[in-house]
């Protein structure tokens, strides 16, 4: 029998065998470290607890000028209550267009230790050190917050 019919399977077998070898070589290379070395855990009563922001360092401050917008259709899309992250509007929202979805953020000067949450992009013509934040209240209320310039501690 020729060596080329011998070994003459389709692609996804030829990768199955691939992968279960590669697995045997693993596991018998690199055995599970805690069970091999018998690693003490007892002292690790925090795992899988993420530290809150309050007890983690800024990596970085900015100074930025922070605006505020409302829910409105002259200030928003024609979804005035859905986020450009596709989220329902909640306090502690803030737009961004220079900072990823979900960077955390906190404003001392002005909120303390509150911590607000990037979800929402602004217009494209604002850029780098420009935040607007989203307030739940009337068109007048959200006019008369103006425009502040503002240290930014970004988590």
């Amino acid at each position: 029998m020729r060596y080329s019919k011998l070994f003459k399977f389709t692609f996804p077998y030829k990768l199955a065998i691939i992968l279960a070898l590669v697995s045997i070589v693993f596991d018998s290379s690199f055995p599970r470290l805690t069970q091999a070395q018998g690693a003490d855990l007892s002292g690790l009563e925090h795992i899988g607890q993420l530290p809150l922001a309050s007890e983690r360092e800024a990596t970085r401050t900015v100074k930025v000028v922070l605006t505020a917008y409302s829910s409105t259709p002259n200030q928003t899309d024609s979804t005035p209550f859905i986020t450009a992250n596709n989220k329902q509007v909640y306090d502690g929202l803030i737009a961004a267009n220079w900072l990823k979805f979900g960077t955390r953020v906190k404003f001392p000067e002005l909120f303390g230790d509150k911590i607000f949450t990037v979800n929402d992009r602004m217009h494209q013509r604002f850029g780098r050190g420009r935040v607007d934040l989203w307030l739940d209240l009337p068109l007048e209320e959200v006019k008369a917050f103006g425009v502040k310039k503002v240290v930014m501690e970004v988590y």
